[in-house]
């Protein structure tokens, strides 16, 4: 009788159950990486480029560890370490690089394509409240008009990119209509609202960016599940 061999292959591994497999490693990874990023105080990382390098490094320090110990060494049973460090370096070097390339390049268009989905769907949920005393309107405006803006205003924050509200806050705000004095809600209690801006703000680019770096380390990760396997 003829014995199978045991050892993983190409065939046996490239499958859909170990790529969901490290769907939910990677998805615990970001959740992780969310925390970390969520340590940093925000004014910390106000530039877009800044923020980007951060996740890059960071990310891609997760997907090194995610490849070389959860798909190489747990799942396949590798043990050539040293045979297999440059293909992983080059499977997660080169889409990260050109992913950043991407976001530095094209900030708005790229991550906007999540920030404003994704994000802006998370961000309402969470900050729905805050929201709308953010954008509470002055006293002294036509009462028709204040009537017709009493509704929930959370659909704005859509409007407003992470590097205006750094660097241009009185540029995308138009303080005419807003009640952005930055200082009192409208029952007169003492906050920061440029700041509870730029935080819900800068929590739906986060999410734009983690999105971009999901996909790299999802695709980097099912190539080298069929590279590693050979």
């Amino acid at each position: 009788m003829s014995s199978q061999s045991n050892e993983p292959t190409e065939d046996n591994y490239f499958t859909i159950e170990p790529v969901i497999t490290i769907s939910l490693i990677l998805a615990i990874n970001f959740l992780f990486l969310n925390l970390i990023i969520g340590c940093i105080p925000v004014t910390w990382l106000s530039n877009i480029s800044l923020k980007i390098f951060v996740f890059a490094i960071l990310s891609s320090i997760l997907l090194f560890l995610t490849i070389l110990f959860g798909i190489y060494w747990l799942m396949l049973g590798g043990k050539n370490y040293e045979g297999v460090l440059p293909y992983i370096s080059v499977i997660i070097i080169v889409p990260t690089i050109a992913v950043i390339f991407l976001l530095v390049a094209l900030p708005n268009t790229s991550i906007g394509i999540f920030e404003n989905t994704i994000g802006y769907f998370y961000c309402i949920n969470r900050y729905k409240t805050k929201i709308n005393e953010i954008f509470d309107v002055k006293d002294g405006i036509p009462e028709a008009y204040k009537n017709s803006y009493q509704g929930d205003k959370s659909v704005l924050i859509s409007l407003f990119k992470f590097q205006d509200v750094f660097d241009n806050p009185e540029k995308s705000i138009d303080t005419d209509i807003y009640n952005f004095d930055f200082t009192k809600n409208k029952d007169g209690n003492v906050i920061d609202s440029l700041k509870e801006l730029q935080n819900i703000v800068s929590v739906k680019n986060t999410i734009g960016i983690f999105s971009w770096f999901f996909i790299v380390s999802l695709c980097s990760s099912i190539i080298s599940l069929k590279v590693l396997t050979r």
